[in-house]
């Protein structure tokens, strides 16, 4: 498993997940970790020359201030954006999806990591 350096940026070079897909969401009570497993990190790009390819990843907010119900109402989301911004040495976390409703879910935490197969690391 991977640490992000900055969450903020990760996001932001990956189209804020547009597009993407969260097939699994769970919210580990006992290690504070909301854990999201998207279908490729790369879709955003989908169709476009730069796209790399498929990258399916576990997600993993560590110290997040999630709960189950948040972490029930991702499974099976269509990202619009996940838009993640520093605030006061935490990270907020505002997901939107394509639904055209607005704001779907919010949390903070302190880091993240990724977990993803070795074949499709960039």
């Amino acid at each position: 498993m991977q640490v992000i350096a900055d969450p903020a940026d990760f996001f932001a070079r990956l189209g804020g997940l547009h597009d993407c897909t969260i097939l699994a969401a769970t919210f580990e009570v006992a290690g504070q970790r909301l854990v999201l497993s998207i279908d490729d990190l790369n879709w955003n790009f989908e169709g476009l020359p730069e796209y790399p390819g498929p990258r399916p990843a576990k997600l993993v907010f560590v110290n997040a201030s999630a709960t189950d119900a948040l972490a029930t109402g991702l499974v099976e989301a269509w990202v619009w954006e996940l838009l993640v911004v520093p605030a006061d040495g935490r990270f907020t976390a505002s997901l939107f999806e394509n639904s055209g409703e607005g704001k779907t879910a919010e949390w903070t935490f302190a880091s993240l990591q990724i977990d993803e197969p070795e074949s499709s690391r960039p």
